[in-house]
């Protein structure tokens, strides 16, 4: 009994992917206003299965010379995005980046500034410790960075949201769990 508790448990948990999986390339684009630099840059959606955290990876090409750098965030808490607004969402995210800045990785927080204005991304590549590291370069491919952490990150406060409610598959993935732990109990 107990085996097929867990078994259906770690079966939730890989369908709702709470951990374990590279990223995956999602939506990719270009940017509309490229930075100041000269270079050409585009972009690509990371993604593991569910309704996890997603990655936002900026590469940036000039001849043969490369940069990238790594954005994190959990756009799901946006009702906008949940119903189908995911390309607008990510096109914000490079007009943002690449808008008359010195570089598209200049910024240490992103913002959409239409669709989902209150949720961040936070750069995690390169270490937003090292403040004189704006980008890495030579740039990686897309969605490679395994040591990206693909934690759980908490939605801003309801008030913080301005009355966009906290939906999507990753609610819904804890909530399969819970009710098959609930179910298990009784499972005899």
């Amino acid at each position: 009994m107990k085996k097929l508790v867990l078994s259906l448990t770690t079966f939730v948990a890989i369908l709702c992917g709470i951990k374990g999986a590279a990223w995956q390339v999602g939506i990719l684009g270009n940017f509309v206003n490229n930075p100041n630099d000269g270079f050409t840059c585009s972009y690509a959606e990371c993604r593991k299965s569910g309704g996890g955290p997603r990655l936002f990876h900026v590469r940036c090409t000039k001849n043969a010379t490369t940069y990238d750098c790594v954005y994190r965030g959990q756009p799901h808490c946006c009702n906008a995005y949940n119903q189908g607004q995911q390309v607008q969402f990510y096109q914000g995210l490079a007009k943002k980046a690449g808008k008359g800045r010195p570089n598209a990785c200049s910024y240490f927080k992103l913002f959409d500034d239409n669709v989902c204005p209150m949720v961040p991304f936070q750069k995690v590549i390169p270490d937003p410790g090292n403040i004189h590291m704006q980008y890495r370069s030579p740039a990686h491919p897309f969605c490679t960075d395994d040591n990206a952490n693909d934690d759980n990150i908490a939605c801003p406060a309801p008030e913080v949201l301005a009355a966009t409610a906290v939906t999507g598959s990753a609610n819904q993935c804890v909530a399969q769990w819970l009710v098959l732990l609930f179910f298990s109990l009784f499972w005899e």
